[in-house]
């Protein structure tokens, strides 16, 4: 007997461990499975609603070109409008391979945007993207970065023309791409302009800043020399000094030059002539409103590869979608997602 349950014993034993060796064997190869398969198949998709730092975006530290809108409000609440909506959507659709870059500023380090069908337009645009900054932490290790915290540009008088003024120009030296207002609308490709440096004269006086473009070293340089000037003569009394005075006396300086009635090119920069930027000029600013005007203003901006709509002077009148005039049928061709879902007017 005792030899009988001595087997059973045994047996009972081998069974137990032949049980204890395939459970781990088939677990362990489970393990082994799962870290050899692959990732599953699933697409990551970006959610673009969310909106991040400029700085920390995967996009900004890629070699494909850029375009950068400025929303300089400083402010954690932002709302965009139609007709910023627009200047996105027609620079996008313009430039296919470029990455666009809608920057809201912000005192914080996040930033509120308001939903609205405008936001859910832009962000099916698949090279849109909302970013947000401090100018604070974006001015770190720049020659601004001390003169921002003297406080003397939060202070001037017309701190968000001012701001917008200084930031395009601190961009454009952190990272090389396209400057755009957030009233310019886009009617040509960059790309087809062929030029890696260049900006358009408003008159033979003055260039604008609405449209700038720096890239590469010389483009880098050039951006230095003007937040250098920021720095040195900025005038927080005068809406336009930072501007367009600022950046006309640096490229006069640097070309050599004390006019612009053409197109004229001087070390690896280009001042484009009037008509490519600024067809239509400030003080001419309502012909794109009015109907009167409707075939002189198309046939000014017939051969123009961006379109200032003068939002200084320009914001408060509406351009009722029934009426024919030109900035209607501009809208209408070069944002058209925008403008169609815009109900009474732009």
């Amino acid at each position: 007997m005792r030899s009988i349950s001595f087997f059973f014993t045994g047996v009972l034993f081998i069974i137990l461990l032949c049980y204890s060796l395939y459970t781990y064997t088939e677990i362990n190869s489970m393990k082994v499975s799962e870290s050899l398969s692959p990732v599953k198949t699933e697409a990551i998709i970006e959610d673009k609603s969310v909106i991040r730092n400029l700085e920390s975006h995967r996009k900004i530290h890629t070699n494909e070109d850029k375009i950068f809108f400025v929303e300089s409000q400083n402010s954690v609440h932002h709302k965009l409008s139609g007709r910023q909506a627009c200047s996105i959507e027609s620079a996008a659709l313009m430039n296919a391979n470029a990455t666009i870059f809608v920057i809201f500023l912000t005192p914080k380090d996040h930033v509120e945007l308001e939903h609205t069908n405008l936001t859910d337009i832009l962000l099916q645009i698949k090279n849109v993207y909302f970013v947000y900054l401090n100018i604070k932490y974006f001015s770190k290790d720049t020659p601004l970065e001390d003169w921002i915290k003297t406080d003397e540009l939060s202070n001037s008088k017309y701190v968000v023309s001012h701001t917008s003024d200084v930031l395009r120009y601190l961009l454009l030296y952190k990272y090389s791409g396209l400057y755009l207002d957030m009233d310019v609308i886009t009617t040509y490709p960059s790309a087809h302009i062929n030029l890696t440096n260049f900006a358009c004269a408003e008159s033979y006086k003055w260039i604008n800043g609405a449209v700038l473009k720096l890239t590469g070293n010389s483009g880098r340089k050039m951006a230095e020399n003007l937040i250098l000037e920021v720095k040195k003569n900025f005038d927080g009394e005068i809406w336009g000094r930072n501007g367009p005075e600022l950046l006309s006396r640096t490229i006069k300086e640097l070309c050599d030059v004390s006019n612009f009635y053409s197109t004229t090119k001087c070390k690896n920069f280009t001042i484009l002539e009037r008509d490519k930027c600024y067809a239509i000029s400030w003080e001419e600013w309502e012909m794109l409103f009015q109907s009167r005007d409707f075939n002189i203003a198309r046939k000014r901006t017939r051969n123009s590869y961006f379109i200032h709509l003068w939002n200084h002077f320009s914001a408060s009148r509406k351009s009722y979608k029934s009426s024919h005039n030109a900035l209607n049928r501009i809208a209408e061709e070069f944002c058209p997602k925008v403008y169609e879902s815009l109900d009474i007017y732009f």
